[in-house]
């Protein structure tokens, strides 16, 4: 019992060092986008004259600057911040196959058969396998979460693997089609040579990464 206790305490910390992270990540980008659109703003009024102007190295000179700024805020605003959140669920996935595994091991007690002894594509598959034989009310009753952890899963493969990339034609197109609801954008990038639908994975809400750990709180509450 006591096992338990410091391990969901260790988890907890981990969980807040992350959201903490996260939280401090996303403020820096925010007020950066924020000094970007000042810039942008003061360099408007100290130019009031651009909108009757028929000097076209005075006009390309303006351009210039806009397209800059424009530039450092779609770098800022969407290339580094999506980037970031890439690497909060990349990072959160990681740990939650740490912490499945710890926590296989830890009810394990005297017995001999362990997590480690089954055979499973990863130690999240492994976790389930390992539940329905040794505890099947356990995992019966967070089935609802490991559904959505598993779509977690997902989605941390599609980024690894295929750059986020996903096509109409996979298998797990459906599933991820049906979770994005709310939480992140699947965005048509066209379609290839086969005729197949090709879409990016856009993490473009910070509301995602704060439910993600939300859910996840809750379920580490459940098992321990």
């Amino acid at each position: 019992m006591l096992n338990k206790i410091l391990f969901k305490q260790l988890i907890d910390f981990k969980i807040q060092s992350i959201i903490d992270y996260n939280i401090f990540v996303e403020k820096n980008i925010k007020e950066g986008v924020s000094e970007i659109q000042s810039q942008y703003d003061d360099f408007l009024k100290m130019n009031p004259e651009i909108e009757n102007s028929t000097d076209e190295e005075y006009i390309e000179n303006f351009a210039s600057v806009v397209d800059d700024l424009a530039f450092e805020n779609k770098k800022l605003n969407q290339d580094i911040l999506y980037k970031h959140r890439q690497s909060i669920i990349i990072h959160f996935y990681s740990l939650l196959e740490e912490e499945l595994f710890q926590f296989a091991n830890l009810i394990q007690g005297n017995s001999q058969f362990k997590i480690s002894d089954l055979k499973g594509n990863s130690t999240f598959d492994k976790f389930k396998l390992y539940l329905k034989k040794v505890d099947p009310d356990l995992l019966k009753s967070i089935n609802n979460d490991l559904v959505y952890l598993d779509r977690i899963r997902l989605i941390r493969n599609f980024i690894v693997h295929h750059n986020s990339i996903i096509r109409d034609d996979n298998t797990h197109f459906n599933k991820i089609n049906d979770f994005k609801k709310g939480k992140f954008e699947l965005r048509f990038k066209g379609e290839n040579k086969n005729g197949f639908k090709v879409f990016e994975i856009i993490l473009n809400d910070s509301n995602f990464i704060n439910e993600i750990f939300k859910n996840y709180k809750s379920f580490i509450e459940k098992i321990y």
